[in-house]
């Protein structure tokens, strides 16, 4: 859902459009790394469980951990999700241990800003924040 919104086209969809277009691939057609690292975010689980009936009722959290440092040091990124209206936030961390406080101060961002506090937040049960 994030790479629609980001207009990541996709491995397939670009092979489809070079093949419509008449573009022949040759050799290795594999894309660059950033674009494989950009993509990472298909590991987030798109289908929530619970069904939320407002805004930030229900809101899912997923550590997304890079193998390599990306721009400015940063090796986390942290995707909250709002269940409700399908809406993103991220936020970049460089160490885990500042995952706590990326949190609390996403928390207090959410609830300066539309006066409603979250009421749920999700986890995958992965052990990516322990």
């Amino acid at each position: 859902m994030m790479y629609k919104r980001l207009l990541y086209a996709g491995k397939a969809t670009v092979l489809k459009a070079c093949k419509d277009a008449g573009i022949d691939l040759y050799g290795h057609n594999d894309f660059c790394e950033p674009c494989v690292l950009a993509k990472k975010i298909d590991e987030i689980l798109k289908v929530a469980v619970t069904v939320a009936t407002r805004a930030l009722e229900y809101v899912r959290l997923d550590l997304v951990v890079y193998d390599v440092t990306g721009y400015l040091g940063y090796l986390y990124t942290i995707y909250f999700v709002n269940v409700f209206l399908g809406y993103y936030w991220i936020k970049f961390v460089k160490d885990k241990s500042d995952c706590l406080k990326a949190i609390q101060n996403w928390l207090a961002m959410v609830k300066r800003q539309t006066s409603l506090k979250v009421k749920v937040i999700g986890l995958n049960g992965g052990t990516e924040f322990g």
